[in-house]
């Protein structure tokens, strides 16, 4: 964010206090226990939360470990509920006086989407969301992205295939430069691992099938979204099972789903003798 927008005052009055808020409780606590340490996770967009909640959760349980959940805007829902999380928009940091002396504490900074600042001191980890790739618009972008990661420590990654994809792409976008590049760690997927647990804990019987691809603007040359249609009217031609459409969260956003309505009436009308089942999950990708 390059200009303070005088729209978004609200945001900008409650990053400071909040601030100001954690600056004063990281003193206290620290000030009674000397060996704690303090996470930042952080919640830039709305996405799936709770495989990340579960690892909070976990984490909350060594007495030497103060948490802060950071959410903005475009993020409260769920995160708001939590304890101790607070509202902070880090694209305000620049504007806000003292904000790295308010965050000059922060021992681990952690979150699920790309970040662009960070505090001062802290060691950053970025859990990437995605299972094979990371999901571009366009080359100007990925780089733009790459150019994030040079400020992390530590990049958590779905498998092998996407750690050597991450290498490659260093090494393309910074191949004239010597810069410190993040550790690349294949944790295995977190989210898809969460997610199975959950399935796991249903009995009733498997008898549907579900659509679920990614937001309709990226990489539509990809994207199965283009093809929906053709994809629906060939599985009924060979299942009798349910067919579950289920939108991308972001499709259904006022700033970027304008057609997603548009898009379900066609598909009814064109496939008058099947049901979709629109299933939408809050804060689920």
């Amino acid at each position: 964010m390059k200009f303070l927008n005088i729209r978004n005052l609200e945001s900008y009055i409650l990053t400071f206090f909040n601030l100001l808020k954690i600056y004063l409780i990281i003193n206290r606590r620290f000030k009674n226990n000397k060996k704690l340490k303090f996470i930042l996770f952080y919640f830039p967009v709305k996405t799936y939360q709770e495989n990340i909640l579960d690892l909070v959760k976990k984490m909350k349980k060594n007495k030497n470990i103060f948490i802060f959940l950071i959410y903005n805007k475009y993020s409260s829902s769920g995160i708001s509920k939590q304890k101790n999380s607070l509202l902070i928009d880090f694209g305000y940091l620049r504007f806000v006086p003292f904000s790295n002396i308010f965050l000059n504490k922060i021992n681990l900074f952690i979150s699920n989407d790309v970040a662009y600042i960070y505090p001062p001191k802290s060691t950053n980890i970025y859990i990437s969301h995605d299972i094979t790739d990371i999901q571009m618009v366009n080359k100007e972008m990925e780089k733009k992205v790459f150019s994030a990661f040079l400020k992390i420590d530590y990049i958590f990654l779905s498998s092998d295939i996407v750690v050597k994809d991450f290498i490659k792409k260093f090494k393309l976008f910074f191949k004239k430069k010597k810069l410190r590049t993040p550790k690349l760690i294949n944790t295995g997927y977190l989210k898809l691992d969460h997610v199975k647990k959950k399935l796991n804990l249903f009995k009733n019987k498997r008898d549907s099938i579900v659509i679920a691809p990614t937001a309709r603007f990226y990489k539509k040359e990809h994207n199965i979204s283009t093809d929906l249609e053709n994809i629906i009217d060939n599985l009924l031609k060979f299942t009798k099972e349910k067919i579950i459409y289920r939108p991308h969260p972001v499709d259904l956003t006022k700033k970027k789903g304008g057609g997603i309505t548009i898009l379900l009436k066609e598909l009814l009308i064109n496939l008058i003798k099947i049901k979709i089942f629109q299933q939408i999950y809050q804060n689920h990708i």
